[in-house]
C-alpha cells in the first residue's frame, strides 16, 4: 500500500517537471493556440498593426526562443505530445458543437475568414 503512494507521487512529480521542461513550454509558445492569442492580444495592444501567426513564430524561433529548445528529439517529443492533447481536445470538443445550432465546421472556416480580413473574431 505504501510503495503505491509512492509510484503515485513520483509519477505527478514526473508530469509536473515533464510539464515545466523547457521543451515542452517551447512547443507550447509554438503551438496554434498559443500563437492566435498572441497575435489577439497584439491586435488588442496595437489596433493599427496587423500581424499573422507566421511572423509571430518567426520572430519566436529566430530571437526569442534559444535554439536547443526547438531543435533535437526532445523539442520533436513535446510538440507531439501537444499536438496529441490538442488533437483529443478538439475531439472531444466536436460532439458538444455538433449538438449546437450549426456544423461546427461552418463556424470554423467563418471564425478563420473574419480574423484574416482583419474583422471582428468569434469567440
Amino acid at each position: 500500500m505504501h510503495e503505491g503512494w509512492i509510484k503515485s507521487v513520483l509519477g505527478e512529480f514526473h508530469t509536473q517537471k515533464q510539464a515545466l521542461s523547457r521543451f515542452f513550454l517551447g512547443a507550447l509558445l509554438m503551438s496554434d493556440p498559443v500563437l492566435q492569442l498572441l497575435r489577439r492580444e497584439l491586435r488588442r495592444l496595437s489596433p493599427d498593426v496587423r500581424v499573422e501567426t507566421n511572423e509571430i513564430l518567426s520572430v519566436l524561433t529566430s530571437e526569442v526562443i534559444k535554439r536547443e529548445v526547438t531543435e533535437g528529439d526532445q523539442a520533436k517529443d513535446a510538440a507531439k505530445k501537444i499536438a496529441k492533447v490538442a488533437a483529443k481536445s478538439l475531439k472531444s470538443k466536436k460532439p458538444k458543437e455538433e449538438s449546437g445550432l450549426g456544423k461546427s465546421t461552418d463556424v470554423t472556416d467563418d471564425s478563420e475568414t473574419l480574423n484574416s480580413n482583419g474583422g471582428t473574431e468569434l469567440a
